[in-house]
């Protein structure tokens, strides 16, 4: 997947968006970077690269190219080094986008 410009809302205006009464048990870490993720529960799975746009201690929210079932447990990693997440995934959510992306909302498990 390559990573191009999107016409989602910019950090500013999703910042505008949030309301203080949100429902997430957890506040959110609003992102804008490159991850991957691994279609499976195996250390050969095959990889997809996602685009990280919010990330919390208990999930992640990202776009992908691939369309994902609710339920599905899959595993992501974001970052490199000492600053590297590298988590197990149950996606609670997947809406389709204009550009034909997807965005995914996952709880870690």
């Amino acid at each position: 997947m390559s990573i191009s410009p999107s016409t989602t809302p910019t950090l500013e205006e999703r910042i505008d968006t949030f309301e203080m009464n949100d429902r997430r048990r957890r506040p959110r870490l609003l992102s804008r970077t490159t991850g991957w993720m691994f279609l499976g529960d195996d250390d050969h799975a095959p990889a997809r690269e996602i685009l990280v746009v919010d990330v919390s201690r208990l999930g992640v929210g990202f776009t992908a190219d691939t369309q994902l079932e609710v339920g599905f447990v899959c595993r992501i990693r974001i970052g490199f080094g000492p600053r590297r997440l590298a988590r197990r995934l149950k996606v609670r959510s997947c809406r389709a986008n204009e550009d034909g992306t997807f965005t995914v909302g996952g709880e870690f498990v």
